[in-house]
């Protein structure tokens, strides 16, 4: 195991004499009465401090890197600190092992991390485009991924296919010829989506004898958890050792909401989303964020353009690399979408003859986040529900199963009662 990556790892390798210095560094200035580190103490749950303590400042400390407590950050800095400090080594070697995860965005770290299997990256993007329940639901996918970002890099419509047919070709061969698959799937839509097509697979057809889940929904770091990407070798070490076992109940619970995301009609999806997901835990938010791309009964809008246009009115004119990074890192409650998807939307909302933002630069799609962009005084209209964004010309769109396009009724969502509309 290398440092080369120690600065991009920062936010999550934590140090504990440097968190006991931010604690007295804390106490310090509580104790002189500074106005924020008054607030950050009575926000950890102190609302008058009186003379503040030690105890109380380190408590504060570990509540803003989302522990529970001091002595649960000890307790993960010191296991943090034991596996990096490990000899290299092959912890997966016991048995014929699959790793399955949903890009190929930390392969490298799995190996610095003694995780030696074969690797499974399971790409489709589940949470674009049509996801239907309908024979053909490969193929309109590959048509799907190849119309929509072949502009961005050339894509041939029957090595797509290909593809997504080899996807399923390896979910069969991961449990027919290995002894044990582990599913590297965090808490965000699109590991969660592909989560559920990995659980109905194996409901359907066969898990293999050891069917395990690496799925955090949060990890500890002084920065926001994204995804599993943003981990050093060590922490992937750390959840290997607290992987679990996918249970029947979680294979069957996924199987059912498989069906139901890919259904047009999507009513059971949004009573699944309502009543939770216990077995897995993670799924009821991605499914409620999932459904909140379905029009708005306000205005008509998907959310994340509402996302978009908001933040253009808010912050004016702007690149659309810096808007896409603004709201993919800081304002997507439960991000998923990689940056092109953003720029789909965006594309979404610039398309003839009622455009909602306005686009200039012209750059090419290998240069697509240096265009300028702006919101339009229809944008505006939409935005504040004084118009209503169905109401204007209208590109077919899909959220899962079901299928939003002009001259029909399209199923809306309504947030205050977390339910759909036919409208």
């Amino acid at each position: 195991m290398t440092d080369r990556n120690a600065a991009p790892y920062a936010a999550f390798r934590l140090n504990l004499e440097q968190q006991h210095k931010r604690a007295k560094d804390l106490l310090k200035a509580a104790k002189a009465d500074e106005a924020d580190a008054l607030q950050r103490l009575r926000g950890a749950g102190f609302p008058e401090p009186g003379a503040p303590k030690l105890a109380q400042a380190q408590h504060c400390i570990a509540r803003e890197l989302r522990f529970a407590s001091w002595a649960a950050l000890k307790r993960h800095i010191g296991a943090m600190e034991r596996w990096r400090r490990a000899p290299a080594g092959v912890l997966d070697g016991d048995c014929g092992t699959m790793h399955i995860r949903c890009g190929h965005d930390y392969l490298r770290e799995l190996r610095e991390a003694g995780l030696h299997g074969d690797f499974n990256a399971h790409l489709n993007p589940y949470l674009q485009g049509p996801v239907t329940d309908t024979p053909d639901w490969l193929e309109r996918r590959a048509r799907f991924i190849t119309d929509t970002f072949g502009p961005y890099d050339p894509l041939d419509y029957a090595t797509v296919l290909e593809g997504a047919r080899d996807e399923e070709r390896r979910l069969a061969a991961a449990s027919r010829d290995y002894e044990r698959v582990v599913l590297w799937l965090e808490h965000d839509r699109y590991d969660q989506f592909v989560l559920l097509r990995c659980l109905a697979w194996f409901a359907e057809h066969g898990a293999p004898p050891r069917l395990e889940l690496v799925g955090p929904s949060d990890f500890p770091g002084a920065t926001r958890f994204v995804g599993l990407g943003q981990l050093p070798p060590e922490a992937l070490r750390l959840l290997w050792e607290r992987r679990e076992p996918i249970r029947a109940e979680q294979l069957e619970l996924g199987r059912r909401a498989w069906n139901d995301f890919r259904a047009p009609d999507p009513r059971a999806l949004a009573a699944l989303a309502r009543d939770g997901t216990p077995p897995l835990p993670a799924l009821a938010g991605a499914l409620h964020r999932h459904l909140q791309e379905l029009p708005s009964v306000r205005d008509g809008l998907g959310v994340t353009h509402r996302l978009l246009l908001a933040a253009l009115a808010e912050d004016g004119a702007q690149r659309v690399g810096r808007l896409v990074g603004l709201v993919m890192h800081d304002r997507d409650p439960l991000p998923g979408l990689g940056d092109l998807g953003y720029d789909l939307a965006l594309r979404e909302l610039a398309a003839p003859p009622d455009p909602l933002v306005q686009r200039h630069g012209g750059h090419a799609r290998s240069a697509w986040h240096r265009d300028e962009i702006s919101i339009t005084s229809t944008g505006l209209e939409v935005l504040e529900g004084i118009r209503d964004f169905l109401d204007l010309s209208l590109a077919e769109r899909w959220v899962g199963g079901v299928r939003i396009a002009p001259n029909q009724r399209n199923w809306r969502w309504n947030e205050g009662t977390r339910d759909v509309e036919h409208g």
